[in-house]
């Protein structure tokens, strides 16, 4: 489906909400949450996070939607298509990679409780 942009009015505006990436929702696909991870933390955790997510350990989400993907027995993972949520991220490296500090941020861009409670904001 294509978008149409009126480029007489908030041009600038209506741009950049067509380059806004999902994550600002809080969904990441699982090579966004992969980059994010090493560029803040410096740690490549691709193949890690793969088989989390083909595990069933971290929940992943069909594009676009809430609707959990369940992988089958046979199904690849496609880093590139189905989602994570941050704060499932955020779980699941508090247990499966405690070594890494890093979380990500609610897109609500309020300060989580957990945060709040280590002292980080």
């Amino acid at each position: 489906m294509a978008v149409k942009i009126d480029l007489s009015k908030n041009r600038d505006k209506d741009v950049e909400a067509l380059e806004e990436p999902l994550s600002r929702a809080g969904f990441y696909t699982i090579a966004e949450a992969v980059e994010v991870v090493k560029r803040e933390a410096d740690v490549n955790i691709h193949d890690h996070l793969i088989e989390a997510v083909r595990s069933g350990a971290l929940p992943t989400y069909e594009p676009n939607s809430t609707k959990r993907y369940i992988y089958g027995k046979d199904k690849r993972v496609r880093d590139f298509h189905e989602e994570v949520y941050w704060q499932d991220l955020n779980d699941w490296l508090e247990v499966n990679e405690r070594l890494i500090s890093y979380r990500l941020l609610d897109p609500s861009g309020k300060p989580t409780a957990k945060a709040k409670a280590a002292g980080i904001v």
